[in-house]
């Protein structure tokens, strides 16, 4: 059981820690631990703009990031050591066992920890990484490990993009049968008993939409037909989850971010079903985010929330950056492009400042108003100005504790670099660091007219009472059949 212990306990606590001592400062009254922070906030955002220029941009105007990076770290350390003697809900988070984890089951609930794992042999040394399930009963002793499969075999699955027309495993039935019998049949017999799933992936994992996993070839059934699915980074955010808290029901705004002019493009309305939030060349002005976020402002002012809507040129960077701390909405809506750049992948023309970064927080984001100055080149940037382009980096400054649901209406926002203890290092790793409790994000290339129908049927359930989990599921069944096609539906995965 101590290979458990560790899986439950080590990984995310980089994550916690740096929640906690926001969380720390935040609730203090002292005035010089909340200047320090200032301080230290007011540097790591400049050094998310010195990140955007160039080698030679910076050397130009005396910018030396590693100095600066040194000096954001031992400001961090002086922080943490300040508040250590302030309350913390981090440190009373004792070490989790199987018995803690059994009791926060309900007898239809079961967790199912997928790890990525490496065997060492003493010979033959380092093998193939494989991935496992470790599956959670609350009527079992053990917990029951299962082999799945290794990482060639995975990758075979879901390399590329997933697209309309490619062949892959959300679109193609005879690749979605063989990923099914390679991460679901294996354990499907313990699992078919239980109502709720509660999933954290790992590694390739992450890349899968699981409701949209075909559990029967002949009837085209998928798994959200007769799951509650529920995904979570770790088994610790499972847990705490479930102990926590949640945040007040004070106050009822949010703000919706949508029809934005990126510059340097047309507004066509003509292409609207056709169009994808994504990041290929220039950002094209995408109608059906008007249309979604006009649709959602007259769903919640029929319930009288308080509603700020940020459109057009007024969608800035700027704008979104004065929403945290005691301007953080309780729901914030941003549809948009979204990006990820793989720095392997060279392909992409635009911003290739980004390729090379090797911060993998600067390698996503979102596209806001006067974004493709930036994007294409068009504009000389400094360390002072904001670009239109809001990479996660500059998320994760952000203080955003007093939000509830961060909804991610845009392509690619649930991609980033995967680290096997710390989850995927992009968009939604840094809300999670400014203190959102859950997102909505997608894992592919959106088509604008479905997401539009997506969001309207969720705020639908939601406002009228369901939870964002309840909301969201009923969304996405209604959209299945609707839709035979999951490509239209299942890229959005809410994680709690």
């Amino acid at each position: 059981m101590i290979s458990f212990f560790l899986i439950l306990n080590f990984p995310n606590t980089f994550l916690e820690s740096n929640i906690d001592i926001r969380a720390r400062i935040a609730n203090s009254e002292s005035d010089s631990l909340e200047a320090l922070y200032r301080e230290w906030n007011s540097l790591r955002q400049y050094i998310a703009k010195a990140y955007n220029l160039t080698t030679e941009g910076r050397k130009k105007v005396g910018i030396d990031l590693d100095s600066l990076e040194k000096k954001a770290y031992g400001l961090e350390r002086k922080m943490g050591r300040l508040s250590v003697k302030l309350p913390s809900s981090f440190q009373q988070k004792t070490p989790l066992d199987y018995e803690h984890l059994k009791k926060n089951l309900k007898s239809d609930e079961v967790f199912i920890d997928f790890v990525a794992w490496t065997y060492y042999h003493p010979i033959y040394g380092v093998g193939e990484k494989s991935y496992s399930a470790l599956v959670i009963r609350p009527d079992d002793d053990y917990p029951q490990w299962v082999y799945l499969t290794n990482e060639s075999t995975l990758q075979k699955v879901l390399k590329g993009e997933v697209e309309l027309n490619g062949s892959n495993y959300i679109t193609d039935k005879v690749e979605a049968e063989y990923l099914y019998e390679l991460i679901w049949l294996p354990i499907e017999d313990l699992v078919l008993d239980m109502k709720h799933l509660y999933l954290s992936p790992s590694s390739l994992l992450n890349k899968v939409a699981f409701g949209a996993l075909l559990t029967d070839y002949d009837q085209g059934k998928r798994l959200i037909e007769d799951k509650q699915i529920h995904y979570f980074s770790t088994l610790r955010d499972f847990f705490y989850t479930k102990q926590e808290v949640k945040k007040g029901e004070e106050t009822a705004d949010i703000v919706l971010v949508g029809g934005i002019d990126f510059g340097n493009t047309e507004k066509d309305s003509t292409s609207t079903q056709n169009q994808s939030r994504g990041h290929y060349g220039a950002f094209s002005y995408l109608e059906g985010t008007k249309k979604e976020v006009d649709s959602i402002q007259h769903q919640f002012e029929h319930y009288c929330w308080d509603i700020q809507k940020l459109e057009d040129k007024n969608a800035s960077e700027e704008q979104i950056k004065q929403l945290g701390g005691e301007n953080a909405p309780k729901i914030l809506h941003v549809a948009t492009h979204g990006f990820f750049i793989d720095n392997k992948n060279k392909s992409v023309k635009a911003q290739n400042k980004l390729e090379t970064q090797t911060h993998p927080l600067m390698r996503s984001g979102i596209a806001l108003s006067g974004a493709n100055n930036a994007w294409l080149g068009k504009k000389e940037l400094d360390a002072h100005t904001d670009d239109g382009i809001l990479t996660a980096y500059e998320v994760s400054n952000m203080d955003l504790h007093q939000t509830n649901l961060v909804v991610l209406s845009a392509c690619e926002t649930g991609r980033g670099d995967i680290d096997n203890t710390e989850g995927v290092m992009g968009l939604q790793r840094a809300f999670k660091i400014a203190g959102v409790d859950q997102m909505i994000i997608s894992l592919w290339k959106v088509p604008d007219k479905q997401t539009y129908e997506l969001m309207t049927f969720f705020y639908d359930n939601y406002l009228r009472g369901d939870t964002a989990h309840q909301a969201f599921q009923k969304a996405q069944q209604k959209m299945n059949k609707k839709y035979e096609n999951p490509y239209y539906w299942a890229a959005f995965v809410l994680i709690e």
